[in-house]
């Protein structure tokens, strides 16, 4: 099985209608995600949802407990667990295949730290009714957790206490390299292009989902607001600059074919765009 470790605002939901299309919608195992929590609430990785007060815990969705992911898929009946071909872990933490005990090819998407931070902050909060006395700054500090792809590639975290910031950082790294593959959001086609090699996908084609066109550009964020979160994302920071050698590495790897592959994929993308296009327009008719 594979398994996908969602980060927000990575590309994921477009990530999981391509397994879809790959496997089937029945072959896929999906993690839950909802504003119940049952562990430390200092150790929930959350997300605040078109909320303007960071101080109302209802307003947080937090993902599913490693434990409970793994309990759910063990419980299932054989022939559902036979059947799975790929689980799709939102939010969800490193470390799911040391619970089920089975072989899981993880990769992931990773993308510009204060890019993803903003991208998450304009997609999900509420931004213009940000009260007069909050700034800007403020206020995305306070709705989104910093640092959450080292958080997230750093687990397994269990319910103790959380590891030094440097160890979590050297633990990311160290999953980072274990994956076979991985992508990364400014890379997207090349990046699909890995993993369709890598997992054996066929006649790949995608349209870009929940993408918001009306947010703010980095070059419209005052620029100290940006440099204020990439220092808040250090840890993020340090991360994606390793992360870049890396998929370079595999992009050399993956040979003199990179170009041809994904001019195809241009190619199959615009008719598959066209065709999902005319779908839509036949349903509002």
């Amino acid at each position: 099985m594979i398994h996908f470790i969602h980060i927000p605002k990575t590309g994921g939901h477009t990530l999981e209608a391509i397994l879809e299309r790959q496997y089937g919608a029945e072959a896929l195992f999906f993690s839950r995600w909802g504003r119940e929590y049952e562990g430390p609430r200092d150790r929930a990785i959350g997300v605040f949802l078109k909320s303007t007060e960071a101080s109302l815990p209802g307003q947080v969705h937090f993902p599913e407990l490693l434990e409970n992911v793994a309990e759910r898929f063990q419980t299932q009946d054989a022939e559902a667990r036979q059947a799975t071909r790929a689980i799709w872990g939102k939010n969800l933490e490193w470390g799911l295949g040391n619970l089920l005990q089975v072989p899981l090819e993880v990769f992931t998407f990773l993308r510009d730290p204060v890019d993803r931070v903003l991208s998450q902050y304009f997609f999900t909060v509420d931004y213009t009714s940000r009260p007069e006395n909050v700034s800007l700054y403020e206020h995305i500090a306070a709705h989104v957790q910093p640092n959450m792809q080292t958080l997230l590639m750093g687990g397994p975290h269990g319910l103790g206490a959380q590891p030094e910031p440097r160890v979590m950082l050297s633990r990311a790294k160290k999953n980072l390299r274990s994956c076979r593959v991985f992508g990364m959001t400014e890379h997207f086609g090349e990046s699909i292009i890995l993993l369709a090699r890598a997992f054996g996908w066929e006649k790949v084609r995608y349209e870009r989902r929940k993408v918001n066109r009306t947010r703010p550009r980095m070059t419209d964020v005052p620029r100290d607001v940006i440099l204020r979160l990439a220092a808040d994302n250090e840890l993020d920071v340090e991360l994606i600059k390793y992360a870049q050698g890396l998929f370079k590495k595999q992009l050399k790897a993956y040979g003199p074919e990179l170009e041809k592959d994904m001019m195809e994929l241009g190619k199959r993308n615009v008719a598959f765009r066209s065709r999902e296009s005319a779908k839509r327009r036949g349903t509002r008719l």
